[in-house]
């Protein structure tokens, strides 16, 4: 629930060894260049159960002892920077298309990706000043969903006037600038009075929107 954290131990069970000499491996990159800490996933090809995971190092290399089998493989970048995939090349909801790997006994079968740099959420994020260019520290910004209005994050403008917004789902917002000093006026992107006039902000996934605002004298 919103506001509380909810505690899930586990109990784990020892894992079976893998068969000496199988191998699943290769590389991982990020819009070319290599992902550190990316997570491999491999799946029972037919029956979906998990097997093996291992995490990717600096060079985005990883490699994973298996038995010799089948296996659904799944690459995932796990600070949400770039989009995951299924092999190969299928997204993250695409398990039943993805292209099964078969590794023979005692060899290691070559699974390479490179994730899309696009993530999963996306972000507000500008400078916001007063009617003398000063940056206008401690006002709030509210981002609120286009179709209901109803709140979905928010930041506090910093020192230097900027902010930023992050982990929003792609769609549509619009913004709103609130001083709890009354120092400046309320304002709604760009230079609307009310929430029904304001502009929309498209957010695309793995994409920063740029809003920025010059705020009034209060009224």
């Amino acid at each position: 629930a919103a506001g509380q954290t909810v505690t899930a131990d586990a109990v784990l069970a020892a894992a079976t060894p893998a068969a000496t000499g199988s191998h699943l491996a290769g590389t991982v990159t990020g819009g070319g260049d290599p992902l550190d800490g990316g997570l491999v996933v491999a799946l029972d090809a037919a029956d979906f159960s998990f097997v093996r995971a291992g995490f990717t190092d600096g060079a985005g290399h990883y490699d994973l002892a298996v038995p010799p089998g089948s296996y659904r493989v799944e690459l995932v970048d796990p600070s949400a920077a770039h989009a995951g995939e299924w092999h190969q090349d299928q997204p993250l909801t695409g398990l039943g298309s993805s292209t099964p790997v078969g590794v023979a006994p005692g060899e290691t079968a070559v699974v390479d990706a490179d994730l899309d740099p696009s993530g999963f959420t996306g972000a507000v994020a500008g400078t916001v000043t007063g009617p003398d260019a000063e940056a206008a520290s401690g006002v709030w910004v509210a981002v609120l969903d286009t179709a209901t209005f109803g709140f979905v994050a928010g930041a506090t403008v910093d020192a230097d006037g900027s902010y930023e917004v992050g982990g929003l789902a792609a769609g549509s917002y619009v913004v709103a600038f609130l001083d709890p000093a009354g120092g400046f006026a309320a304002e709604w992107y760009p230079d609307a009075t009310d929430a029904g006039t304001a502009t929309p902000v498209p957010v695309a996934a793995g994409e920063m929107a740029t809003v920025d605002a010059t705020l009034g004298a209060p009224a």
